[in-house]
């Protein structure tokens, strides 16, 4: 018996994928709440999603020299920006719904695996 079984399952196609190097045919559904996108050209550095985040994975760090000189004039006094670190995030959503310029968003896209924790920082 258990040997028509192995043999039934041998030709049969595997049911998983090699994630994250087959993506082919994952539906992530649309309100999962995952990859954080920041855009910093909208970013006021007003840290309100560092001071309501519940997890404190959200750290304000100081622009560099490059980052200043590319800022327009418009939002020059900005000098901190948001960094997101997603091996502790618990993804709830809070860092959106309290930023004032809608610059944090959470996508549907799963955060790739990495082999280094800088890799999971965004920001």
């Amino acid at each position: 018996m258990l040997i028509v079984e192995l043999i039934k399952n041998l030709f049969r196609k595997p049911e998983t994928v090699r994630y994250p190097y087959e993506t082919k045919g994952l539906n992530f559904p649309e309100r999962l709440r995952a990859m954080h996108v920041i855009d910093q050209d909208s970013c006021i550095g007003c840290s309100k999603c560092a001071r309501a985040c519940p997890a404190f994975v959200i750290q304000m760090v100081p622009l560099t020299e490059e980052e200043l000189a590319k800022r327009n004039e418009k939002i020059k006094r900005k000098r901190v920006k948001p960094v997101i670190d997603l091996t502790a995030c618990i993804f709830c959503g809070v860092c959106e719904e309290v930023c004032p310029t809608d610059c944090l968003n959470l996508t549907n896209q799963l955060v790739m695996p990495s082999g280094r924790k800088e890799e999971l920082e965004v920001g």
